[in-house]
């Protein structure tokens, strides 16, 4: 995770030294414990989360990044992205079908 701080902070850095990024706003959220992600594989078993999201919702469960730029003198929304907390994640079925003509169901990580 340490590799995923160090990538975060120079995303927001970049962002920050953009001349016409006048403020950067993050909200990361507090993050989940280990037995709310066995409550919702339970919930939507057989289904799992990925590994490096589980570690990442541990850390912040959800995030939300904010960019705006000055015009006229006021602040305006130029950028925003997110990543859901684990009760705004969604159970899609999907089926893709690959070479071996296996097929297998994923989560769609998508509101």
């Amino acid at each position: 995770m340490d590799e995923l701080n160090a990538l975060s902070l120079r995303v927001f850095e970049y962002l920050g030294s953009l001349p016409t990024v006048s403020n950067v706003d993050y909200k990361p959220s507090p993050g989940i414990q280990g037995h709310n992600v066995a409550l919702w594989e339970q919930r939507h078993k057989p289904k799992i989360l990925p590994h490096d999201l589980v570690e990442f919702l541990t850390m912040s469960n959800g995030l939300s990044v904010k960019w705006y730029t000055m015009l006229k003198g006021k602040q305006h929304l130029v950028g925003h992205f997110s990543l859901n907390s684990l009760q705004q994640l969604k159970d899609m079925n999907a089926t893709h079908n690959y070479d071996s003509g296996a097929s297998s169901t994923f989560l769609h990580y998508y509101r």
